[in-house]
Parts: C-alpha cells; sequence; structure tokens
C-alpha cells in the first residue's frame, strides 16, 4: 500500500537507506521533512524494515552529535539505539534547540549518531538487503554526511471530508 500524503504529515516515518559503501542509515521524519519515493511506494516494506531492525540487538558503541536536552532523556536513548545497532541515525530534528525538539518541514535530515562498528548490508539476511537494495541513497559515505537531502517522493493527495462548526459538510477531492 502506497503512503499517503496525510500519513507523510502525520506520521514519523521511520525509513532506511543505504550508501555506496555498504553501510546503512535510520531516517526519522518526524511528519516534517521529505520521504523518498522508494519509501512512499510501500508501507508494507517500511514495516518489514522496522520490524527487522528494531529485533537487532546492540552491537556497537556510538556517538552522539548534539547536546541532549537536560529534561528530556528520549533523544539521547533513540540515538543510542539506532547507532547501537551499527545504523548510521539521521533525523529531521537538527537539534538546535530552536524549536523545542519539534522539527519543521525540512528537505535534508542531520546526522545525530553513528556507530563505531557500522552494520554492512552484506551482513543482512538475503530478503532485507534486497529491500535495501532498492534504497540506495547518491551518498559516498554516511560516516562523511552531516546532512543528506533528499527529494520527495510521488505522494497522492487523499480527499479530505469535514464539517464545520454549522454543520455543513464539505469534501476536498
Amino acid at each position: 500500500m502506497r503512503i499517503t500524503e496525510t500519513e507523510l504529515c502525520t506520521l514519523d516515518i521511520e525509513w532506511y537507506g543505504i550508501d555506496r559503501r555498504g553501510n546503512i542509515a535510520v531516517f526519522c521524519s518526524a511528519g516534517a521533512a521529505n520521504v523518498p519515493e522508494f519509501v512512499c511506494e510501500s508501507m508494507e516494506r517500511v514495516d518489514m524494515l522496522i520490524d527487522f531492525f528494531d529485533k537487532l540487538t546492540r552491537k556497537s558503541e556510538c556517538g552522539i552529535l548534539f547536546v541532549p536536552p537536560k529534561k528530556n532523556p528520549l533523544p539521547k536513548q533513540i540515538a543510542e539505539e539506532y547507532a547501537g545497532k551499527g545504523l548510521f541515525y539521521f533525523d529531521s530534528d537538527d537539534m538546535t534547540g530552536k524549536s523545542k525538539n519539534t522539527a519543521s518541514l525540512r528537505e535534508y535530515y542531520t546526522k545525530n549518531a553513528y556507530p563505531l562498528s557500522p552494520l554492512k548490508l552484506e551482513e543482512l539476511p538475503r530478503d532485507i538487503a534486497a529491500i535495501l537494495e532498492n534504497q540506495r541513497l547518491d551518498v559516498e559515505d554516511f560516516s562523511r554526511a552531516e546532512r543528506i537531502e533528499v527529494a520527495q517522493g510521488d505522494v497522492k493527495h487523499e480527499p479530505i471530508e469535514f464539517t464545520d462548526e454549522k454543520g455543513n459538510c464539505y469534501f476536498v477531492p
């Protein structure tokens, strides 16, 4: 099933890509960043990759590239979880603190954490590697990239139906 425009704007879509060296990165959109066409094509593939990577155990020490908020340990925990599995972690929130840990619309993702021992494509099961082969980004090496620009995939607008405060029904095709 194709990802819709509404889902792109409301869901924090976790998606994966590989660089030319076979390194794997996870990208978190926060409903505010561009998501490439290969992700938009199939929510089932997105879910399959999420399920696989969620089950991976820690394999690496990692580096964090932002100052964690003192009152909210969650961003650091998330960064350590991903990078600890050997994944480079890019987020739509550049962690500058300007928007109180709320992402604003971005055409790029900022690297927030990296593994000291990166997981490689050739280490993955064949079915997972086959999906990721089609999710190659035009990046030589995630370890050298601070920011990655992503073009928005072709999204389909969903019809919207709503009722105003006077009870009038509207339909926007």
